[in-house]
């Protein structure tokens, strides 16, 4: 069963729609349970005296503290790698965080698609250019789009344009690559700061993929919202 799509004032712009950008993590490729296998994994594999569960959960903290979207630039890996160095401060332990690190990413670069994302990027694609925006390292969509063969037209990493959603700049880089004006472009991302508020900024539309059914924050105003990536495909593709 699908959840409900929703329709915001303002949702028959979509109509005007002529290119589509898509956001990576969470929008099309599976990690929730990502955070979770890698605290399970070194807390095992460094024998260390302390639940897995407390681990992520001072992991989680550290890593999302950091303003990523600041004017300021380093790799997403080298943010990872403090957020470790953070963790065993904290918890008063010891374990290789380069090593750690190097894990999280092969992972990254393995990571499942969700189950509809195939099916409703084909759908999308045969009416739209898509492209991708992810705050991610090159090397990670070096390594992971050529294993799915997805129908887009080009991908842009943060490390790219040295920037990381919401800024404006990965989202301008988008633009220019599709030669389309931004009011023409839509945005689908699952995260309402990074996703649908850049997107906005950047003069975007832009479509939340809610897939938790969470409450919509105040101050968000997304054109469309929706539970799957297929209901966002299916109601663009009617026109809404």
């Amino acid at each position: 069963m699908t959840r409900s799509v929703r329709l915001p004032p303002g949702s028959h712009r979509l109509k005007t729609v002529r290119a589509i950008t898509l956001d990576l993590f969470g929008t099309l490729f599976d990690i929730s349970d990502l955070m979770p296998r890698v605290s399970k994994d070194i807390v095992r594999d460094a024998s260390l005296s302390v639940e897995p569960k407390v681990f992520c959960r001072a992991w989680k903290k550290h890593l999302y503290k950091r303003r990523w979207h600041t004017e300021f630039f380093s790799p997403m890996r080298g943010w990872f790698r403090i957020s470790f160095i953070e963790t065993m401060k904290t918890l008063h332990l010891t374990f290789d965080a380069e090593k750690a690190t190097t894990e999280l990413f092969k992972r990254l670069a393995h990571a499942h698609l969700y189950p509809e994302t195939r099916k409703a990027l084909d759908l999308l694609s045969e009416c739209y250019p898509i492209y991708l925006l992810s705050n991610v390292d090159e090397d990670v969509m070096e390594r992971l789009l050529p294993i799915h063969d997805l129908p887009i037209q080009g991908a842009i990493s943060s490390e790219q344009v040295k920037s990381y959603k919401p800024n404006r700049k990965i989202f301008a880089r988008a633009r220019k690559k599709a030669d389309i004006p931004a009011e023409h472009i839509l945005h689908i991302g699952d995260e309402l700061l990074y996703d649908v508020r850049g997107a906005q900024r950047a003069g975007f539309l832009s479509a939340w993929l809610n897939r938790d059914g969470t409450p919509l924050k105040r101050g968000y105003r997304p054109a469309l919202q929706a539970g799957t990536l297929m209901d966002l495909a299916v109601m663009l593709l009617r026109k809404i």
